[in-house]
C-alpha cells in the first residue's frame, strides 16, 4: 500500500485530476472512506482497540454490539491482567476458563471493571464497500467547479395523482450518503447498535 492510500481504495483505482498531490487525493480518500465508517458504524479493516466493559457475574463477557472482534492483546479485569490460557475469545464475547478442580470463573459486575485490548474489525473490506468509496470519490472529483451539487435522487422516488390531489414519496426510505447508488451498496453494513466504551 503506497502512502496514502487508504484502507478500501488505493491511488491508483482513481483518474486524478492533473496536479494532484499524493497528500491532497490521500485526504480525499480518507474524508470518504471516514463518511461510509461513520454511516455505517463499522470499520471494515482490523484496527486496535482498548474498550472498557461492565462485568455481568458470568464466565461469558460480550463486548458489545460493535465490530468483531478478530484477536485479543489484552485482557484485563479489575486493573489485573488475565493469562492467555485462562481465557477464550470468538467474534462477539470472552470467555473465561475455568481452571480443573475450581470453581467457574466469573467476570465480576461491576462498571467499566473489564478492559479488553485487540484487534476488531474486518479482515479485510467488503467489495461493496469499496465500491462505494470509489463512486463517493469519483462523485466528487465530477461535481468539481458546480457552485451547488445536488445529489441525485430521481429514481428512489414516485409520484401518484389522485384526481387533483399530486404526491411524491420516496421508495427506499431515508438516505444514508445521498446518493442512491451507494445508498444500495452500503446498507447492508449499516449497523443500528450502540458501541462499547473506548479507552
Amino acid at each position: 500500500m503506497a502512502e496514502g492510500d487508504g484502507n478500501y481504495v488505493s491511488m491508483s483505482e482513481i483518474a486524478w485530476p492533473p496536479g494532484w498531490s499524493d497528500e491532497r487525493k490521500g485526504n480525499v480518500i480518507a474524508k470518504w472512506e471516514a463518511h461510509i465508517e461513520r454511516i455505517c458504524g463499522d470499520v471494515f479493516y482490523p484496527r486496535e482497540r482498548v474498550i472498557l466493559l461492565d462485568g455481568n457475574g458470568q464466565p461469558t463477557l460480550s463486548h458489545g454490539k460493535g465490530s468483531a472482534l478478530l484477536e485479543v492483546a489484552s485482557l484485563k479485569i479489575g486493573g489485573v491482567a488475565v493469562a492467555e490460557d485462562d481465557f477464550s475469545f470468538d467474534a462477539w464475547s470472552v470467555h473465561l476458563e475455568t481452571p480443573v478442580g475450581t470453581t467457574e470463573a466469573r467476570f465480576p459486575k461491576g462498571y467499566c471493571n473489564v478492559e479488553l485490548g485487540g484487534a476488531f474489525g474486518w479482515e479485510s473490506a467488503p467489495e461493496a464497500i469499496r465500491a462505494a468509496t470509489r463512486i463517493l470519490i469519483e462523485r466528487e472529483l465530477e461535481l468539481l467547479g458546480e457552485s451547488s451539487p445536488a445529489p441525485s435522487h430521481a429514481d428512489a422516488f414516485q409520484s401518484e395523482k389522485i384526481g387533483d390531489y399530486t404526491y411524491r414519496r420516496d421508495k427506499r426510505g431515508p438516505y444514508l450518503t445521498g446518493v442512491v447508488e451507494v445508498d444500495r451498496l452500503i446498507e447492508p453494513y449499516v449497523r443500528r447498535r450502540p458501541v462499547p466504551h473506548s479507552v
